[in-house]
């Protein structure tokens, strides 16, 4: 039995609050729409100033049930919802679902409702779904717990259903969550359940996809929300989804800069707390979706189709331009649409018109509509192994026009290991997206949205072929002890660059301007002035460096100023270093991000990091393989490593560098608030890599002993 079937399939369920006024949104329909959505169990509507309520006996309180119950709908003013679960658990009730609103979504006083809220639930071992949502929808097991007028639909096309066919819908917004629901339906897919977790103050989004996971039949979750409460249980659900090639689909709202938090390294600043979920989806293969209808694009390839070979698509039309538009959406997302063999033509040449195209993409001319050449190129091009995947632009407007070819296209589809796509640039009737569906075929209408759909589901098949390969190296690294200087210049982290084998310019602290000299006589002229104060990260913003100096004139002159620049102390040690030949200058960096723990953030730097952004960030730790990958994400890098040119960096020891970063931050989550190396600068191949600049924040010394 699933844990949450006496919730999402009750026997039973009672009411708390019914009303028999169908105007009043949330109490006067529930009761008629579980009885419209086809639920067969007993209802218990409680409400002590009516006898009955739609023919049901109804019961003025809770205890007067007599026989215990699955589940409780309550629609009852907030702040009387908490009383009510010492009477839920007497009746032997373990679920209930939360309409009511004034919660913490209002704040304030009202927060402390909610904070009653959770606290009951726990004492009397009931889970709760909300407060402030409108319920779910159990569409094959016919339970309509919502008032959402969403959940009424009119004529729709036949879904095809079966094992990895279905979806499910979870939103912390319950109207987004039905208005999805309808765009699902109209499109022929197969909802299995749509669920609002409103604040989640029991159940949450990833205990619903947890529990979908559980089910055969589901082959992609599409999801809404605007934060996960409890994001520890994110990876280890995502990879469940991923082992069952259930495709993730996210929606995921706010992510505005003003969530970003005050910080004083560049990679803080840079680190918002959408930056990191978007880190987290690309780690775990989770699909970010930006637009309603892209979320039905994509759920309806999921839940159609086999899982690719390649990028490589070939591309069917009946209509020149339609064939174009296509093509160009495809390789604007780096599908490739080849030109077929000279041999795969002809064999096309021999059915079609001779004025047809047929080098990729196939203009079959509307003249198929009249005869079974379009089939016949579908069959053809089924069986090719010149292509990965197969994309049919067509007009659907009219009224069964597949309904003669179904039998024909049912048997190419039972044969061919292709994925198959239309798309029909006219609107399609509701007939022939049924017959689509019947033959396992989704339909788009739009050239964008189909694109889009095929590139993430090769996508998504490369990622899961490459993750078999990522593997996370064994590195021993430097254990940080606590200490109260919370920030670490670059000469405090020397030592620590040493042991991590990060080659570092040879440098010398001097005090003085004497012994400035003297550093800089044994180092060797041109040389770099910086000052170590742990309060100045970014130096040449406030002139606590000075570059290229050739003379001792010139040293003593920028030694003086660059003292100035002190926030701490008018002797701050001043560290003399090596000028270093130019090269590629990178920003590395780790922060601990509040859902999600360390974080890599690797991209384009120098000075400007903050103003340029260019940057991607990861989980860590990381493995080699995600490392590159991590890299080819950066602008910078894309263009570099996508010229035809022999790469013009380093890229092994950089990969090395992030590897090694990545393990040293995460054996020291502990201590280690913010860790950066800026620039880190990268030479030609084979030269590796050298660190001119970093610094380190630890945790505060109090809350370093708090957490021991």
């Amino acid at each position: 039995m699933n844990k949450l079937d006496s919730l999402l399939t009750p026997k039973s369920i009672a009411i708390i609050g019914a009303s028999p006024d169908p105007n009043n949104l949330a109490r006067g329909r529930l009761i008629p729409a579980l009885v419209q959505g086809g639920f067969t169990g007993k209802i218990y509507p409680v409400n002590p100033n009516h006898e009955e309520i739609y023919g049901y006996k109804t019961y003025k309180k809770l205890i007067d049930i007599p026989e215990p119950f699955d589940l409780a709908l309550i629609v009852i003013s907030a702040k009387f919802v908490p009383d009510t679960f010492s009477d839920l658990a007497k009746c032997g009730c373990k679920f209930a679902v939360i309409y009511s609103s004034g919660f913490s979504e209002v704040g304030g006083e009202f927060s402390n409702f909610e904070e009653q809220l959770k606290s009951e639930s726990i004492k009397h071992n009931i889970k709760i779904l909300g407060p402030n949502g409108v319920g779910f929808l159990n569409v094959t097991g016919k339970v309509s717990a919502t008032f959402s007028p969403g959940a009424s639909l009119g004529e729709i096309p036949r879904n095809l259903d079966g094992v990895g066919k279905r979806l499910v819908i979870v939103s912390q917004s319950g109207g987004l969550g039905f208005a999805l629901y309808q765009r699902a339906v109209t499109r022929g897919l197969a909802v299995s359940h749509v669920v609002s977790t409103g604040n989640e103050a029991g159940i949450t989004t990833l205990d619903i996809v947890e529990n979908a996971l559980e089910d055969e039949m589901v082959g992609c979750i599409a999801l809404y929300i605007e934060q996960l409460r409890d994001t520890q249980k994110l990876r280890p659900i995502a990879e469940k989804a991923l082992a069952q090639r259930v495709p993730i689909i996210i929606m995921k709202a706010g992510r505005s800069s003003a969530s970003q938090r005050a910080a004083l390294s560049h990679t803080a600043s840079i680190v918002g707390s959408d930056t990191a979920y978007e880190a987290m989806f690309s780690s775990l293969g989770i699909i970010r979706a930006f637009d309603q209808q892209e979320i039905i694009d994509l759920a309806a390839i999921f839940t159609t189709n086999k899982n690719p070979l390649g990028k490589k698509i070939g591309v069917i039309s009946i209509s020149g331009g339609g064939a174009i538009w296509l093509t160009d959406s495809c390789s604007d997302l780096g599908l490739e649409i080849p030109e077929f063999s000279s041999k795969l033509q002809n064999q096309l040449r021999n059915f079609l018109p001779e004025y047809a195209g047929v080098r990729n993409p196939i203009d079959i001319t509307a003249q198929s509509l009249n005869s079974d050449i379009n089939v016949r190129t579908l069959e053809l091009l089924a069986s090719s192994n010149e292509i990965d995947i197969l994309a049919v632009v067509a007009t659907l407007s009219e009224p069964k026009l597949l309904t003669k070819d179904k039998s024909r296209i049912l048997e190419i589809m039972n044969r061919t290991l292709k994925p198959v796509v239309f798309c029909s640039y006219t609107i399609p009737k509701l007939s022939n997206i049924s017959d689509l569906h019947d033959c396992g075929i989704p339909n788009y209408t739009s050239f964008t949205g189909c694109a889009k759909a095929l590139h993430a589901l090769w996508k998504y098949e490369e990622f899961i072929n490459q993750r078999t390969e990522w593997k996370i190296p064994s590195i021993k690294t430097p254990k940080i002890k606590s200490s109260l200087n919370r920030n670490w210049t670059e000469s405090d982290l020397k030592e620590i660059y040493h042991e991590l084998t990060i080659r570092t310019p040879i440098s010398i602290i001097a005090k003085n301007v004497d012994a400035a000299l003297t550093a800089a006589t044994s180092i060797g002229y041109p040389v770099v002035l910086k000052l170590q104060d742990p309060e100045i990260v970014h130096k040449s913003k406030v002139g606590a460096l000075a570059l290229g100096l050739e003379t001792k004139a010139e040293l003593i002159e920028a030694f003086n100023k660059v003292r100035c620049a002190s926030k701490v102390k008018s002797d701050s040690p001043i560290l003399i270093q090596e000028m270093i030949s130019a090269g590629l200058d990178v920003i590395i960096g780790t922060v601990r991000d509040k859902d999600f723990g360390t974080m890599i953030m690797v991209g384009k730097g120098g000075t400007k990091v903050e103003e340029i952004n260019d940057t991607r960030l990861y989980p860590a730790p990381i493995s080699k393989e995600e490392a590159k990958i991590l890299i080819q994400k950066v602008r910078l890098f894309d263009t570099l490593l996508s010229d035809g040119s022999s790469r013009s960096f380093d890229l092994d020891a950089l990969t090395d560098v992030i590897v090694k970063v990545s393990a040293f931050a995460v054996n020291n989550e502990h201590i280690i608030d913010e860790f950066e190396i800026n620039p880190l600068r990268v030479f030609s191949p084979g030269h590796g890599v050298i660190a001119l600049d970093g610094y380190m924040k630890t945790l505060a010394y109090e809350e370093l002993h708090k957490n021991v």
